[in-house]
């Protein structure tokens, strides 16, 4: 099976696609800190989440896919909200947790998809990040996709054997299951890489 959900639209041709990397993980990185770090009023955070959507469609990604893909945090960001409002905080500092949390998101999705993951990788050793982390990220680039067909392979055939949902046993079991499976498979890809020289890098 093919995937092609993490840089789904890297391969397009826009103006955003054709700015350089460094210049993009650059502005993610300042966006991210900035956001994370200063007092930013509610106000300043629709602004760029304006802006940040004004360049998503500039870039050509689709509307709905970057509802989708911001969709996933909002379990999260709605228990960051309880537990703000549990603590009794304003619900303008509740927005504004929201407001940054969706930005910081938004602003990660559009540098994904405007630039191939290599490219992103290749930068990242040109700014002397930590080696390992950056063949860690390759790693989980290249096999998460293995790992995704593991899960739907076994998914597949389980329901063709109930007929029904899933229930919880079954996914508890599952879940063993592609433990298992994905350990042997990490040894053998461990072995193979082993007898064809790999050196470690990249």
């Amino acid at each position: 099976m093919k995937h092609n959900f993490i840089d789904k639209y890297s391969s397009l041709s826009s103006p955003v696609h054709k700015i350089d990397t460094k210049i993009k993980l650059v502005s993610f990185l300042t966006i991210a800190i900035f956001i994370s770090l200063f007092g930013v009023s509610s106000k300043v955070l629709i602004l760029l989440l304006t802006f940040l959507i004004f360049i998503s469609q500039l870039a050509k990604i689709p509307i709905l896919f970057l509802l989708s893909r911001i969709f996933v945090i909002f379990p999260f960001v709605f228990l960051i909200s309880v537990s703000y409002l549990i603590n009794k905080q304003s619900f303008s500092d509740v927005l504004n947790v929201v407001l940054k949390s969706y930005a910081i998101i938004l602003s990660l999705l559009i540098l994904i998809q405007t630039t191939k993951f290599s490219d992103l990788l290749d930068t990242l050793k040109s700014f002397k990040f930590p080696k390992f982390l950056v063949l860690l990220l390759s790693f989980i680039y290249r096999y998460f996709f293995v790992l995704t067909d593991e899960v739907e392979k076994m998914s597949f055939a389980v329901k063709l054997r109930q007929q029904e949902k899933l229930s919880i046993k079954t996914l508890i079991n599952l879940f063993g299951f592609l433990l298992i499976r994905s350990y042997n498979r990490a040894e053998k890809i461990n072995k193979a890489m082993i007898l064809r020289g790999w050196d470690n890098r990249v």
